[in-house]
């Protein structure tokens, strides 16, 4: 999220003139390939889901809940009555259309309307649901239902932050973890931290393309096992970075931070464009042709250099459109610019560095600041080719460390940026002049 400045030179969230509050979640049913998401209704799914709990050989699924374990059916409806007339947590029953029996419950709950805000808790699934493709499509119906139907900005998971499997669930799903909120409940005579994870409706596109790529039926065997994990296909949609930049920044001082036209630069990639929500890894490709850009490839670069503005929230103006790119081609000044084209010569990604002095070394660094795949062509090794280019230049110009930056919660471009360099585990710090 891009920071701007407000009349006394403070930065701020960007606005949203657009914005209104968000309806609440109804009693709806979701339709899936796998299962259906109803309304929770203890005569209809009672029965059911006792039937499914006790499959499990002891009690140990109840320990992170805040209800149960049940001594019997009996005591089981009594819950499932009271929470059957919750509107918030507004629980829902899972349904394996294979059986047309309940084999799980979960719920939307602290539902924040004005501010956009929702989140699935309540998560009790059977071993009848656990490690199914149910399980996935289930959490996907109600993620779907909340940013695609409803429109909410954020959708949280939070858990003990001793509880593992659900952290590592939160993961694998594609939830950020942002941190724990220290002594946050108490709950069955035991205090609570909690764990923290979110996805926002910028992210959502890549998210959810990758929930349907790996519920596709050509992405399990005859046995249905999965082919690719989701976490797999969720790095693969993200290979190509727009804003490719880890914080591979060695031992220096933290002092490189982002220079240039004021735009947030610790950013994501692809994975959080709005480009992506359709996007599945395309075939094998002949790898891009790398080249200095030239005068001439203004037409072509000046697209991608304004999506790149687009994907950050920010217009950096025609002004600085034209000084940019008079600098990139200015032999006076420390940067550069290199583009990737395809089997057709389009342009389809760019990448803008910069040299400079460090107190560290007696060469220079290079610092790699902007890295823009077109949205068309991710997935596709241009992001990799670019950075693998600009390493070459900075080889050839003796320069003693190539770097760059992105923010901690980029999962998915960080999962190349970890194959081609080194987290150095550096923090940026910013302040105006």
């Amino acid at each position: 999220m891009s920071a701007v400045l407000n009349a006394y030179q403070q930065p701020v969230g960007p606005d949203l003139p657009q914005w209104t509050a968000r309806p609440r979640p109804a009693r709806t049913t979701l339709d899936g390939s796998h299962c259906r998401i109803e309304p929770l209704d203890a005569a209809r799914h009672g029965d059911d889901l006792y039937a499914a709990y006790v499959q499990a050989a002891d009690a140990r699924d109840w320990t992170y809940l805040t209800v149960g374990p049940f001594a019997d059916p009996a005591s089981f409806r009594t819950y499932l009555e009271g929470a059957a007339t919750s509107t918030d947590p507004l629980h829902f029953a899972i349904i394996d259309l294979k059986t047309d029996r309940a084999v799980g419950t979960y719920s939307l709950m602290r539902i924040d309307p004005a501010n956009g805000v929702i989140e699935v808790g309540n998560v009790n699934f059977s071993p009848l649901l656990k490690q199914t493709a149910i399980s996935t499509e289930a959490q996907y119906l109600l993620m779907q239902y909340a940013f695609d139907e409803l429109g909410y900005r954020r959708y949280e998971w939070k858990c003990d932050s001793l509880n593992a499997p659900s952290r590592k669930t939160a993961e694998r799903l594609g939830f950020q973890f942002e941190g724990i909120f220290r002594q946050a409940l108490v709950y069955k005579g035991r205090s609570r931290d909690t764990a923290w994870f979110s996805i926002t409706d910028r992210e959502w596109p890549a998210v959810g393309a990758a929930f349907e790529r790996w519920l596709a039926p050509d992405n399990f065997d005859a046995q249905g096992r999965q082919r690719v994990s989701l976490t797999d296909i969720r790095n693969t949609l993200g290979t190509d970075g727009a804003g490719g930049r880890d914080a591979e920044r060695g031992k220096d001082d933290g002092t490189h931070a982002a220079p240039g036209n004021g735009a947030n630069r610790a950013g994501a990639t692809a994975t959080t464009h709005p480009a992506a929500s359709t996007a599945v890894p395309p075939a094998r490709q002949a790898p891009p042709t790398i080249r200095a850009l030239t005068e001439a490839d203004h037409a072509q670069w000046l697209p991608l250099w304004r999506g790149y503005q687009t994907f950050y929230n920010v217009t950096l103006g025609d002004a600085i459109d034209r000084l940019t790119w008079s600098r990139l081609h200015d032999a006076a000044e420390p940067m550069f610019v290199l583009g990737a084209f395809d089997a057709q010569d389009r342009l389809v990604g760019i990448v803008h560095a910069i040299y400079h002095r460090s107190t560290w070394t007696e060469g220079m660094y290079c610092y790699l600041q902007d890295l823009f795949t077109a949205p068309e062509s991710r997935g596709s090794g241009v992001g990799r080719a670019l950075i693998e280019a600009v390493s070459a230049h900075a080889s050839e110009a003796g320069a003693g460390r190539l770097y760059w930056l992105t923010h901690e919660s980029n999962h998915a471009g960080r999962a190349l940026y970890d194959k081609v360099a080194q987290n150095a585990g550096f923090i940026q710090y910013r302040r105006q002049p």
